[in-house]
């Protein structure tokens, strides 16, 4: 993520169109999110947690968090995706997505897929 590497970024996930950094909105992201038919455009903004409801978990020592707003500025969600060493050598992660409230209980499963093909995808080229 901070290093924006758009080919890693990119090619985590068949449902990733853009992810990019903005100089003035944070990272720009166009994805189908929630197995929608129609990529969404939003931006996440990894130095504003202020709208995110999911507090941090003093358990893990890293974390990815970050509000998305829409184009207007507006709140929509966000992510906290927190990881910790374990004892083994590896790693573990709590990865959260926090959709506008309304949104439709498939959605949400669907979008658990979307994570599981983009992290396993980071963790496995990360490895080699």
């Amino acid at each position: 993520m901070s290093v924006g590497d758009a080919a890693a970024l990119l090619g985590a996930c068949p449902d990733h169109y853009v992810i990019e950094q903005s100089a003035d909105r944070g990272q720009v992201v166009l994805e189908t999110t929630g197995g929608s038919p129609l990529a969404a455009l939003f931006y996440i903004d990894y130095e504003d947690v202020s709208s995110l409801v999911t507090p941090a978990d003093p358990a893990f020592s890293y974390q990815i968090a970050g509000v998305a707003r829409a184009e207007d500025g507006a709140p929509i969600g966000g992510v906290r995706h927190q990881f910790r060493d374990v004892d083994t050598g590896g790693f573990e992660g709590c990865l959260t997505v926090e959709f506008p409230r309304f949104s439709l209980p498939f959605m949400l499963r669907e979008h658990e897929w979307h994570l599981a093909c983009e992290f396993s995808n980071w963790i496995e080229a990360s490895l080699q």
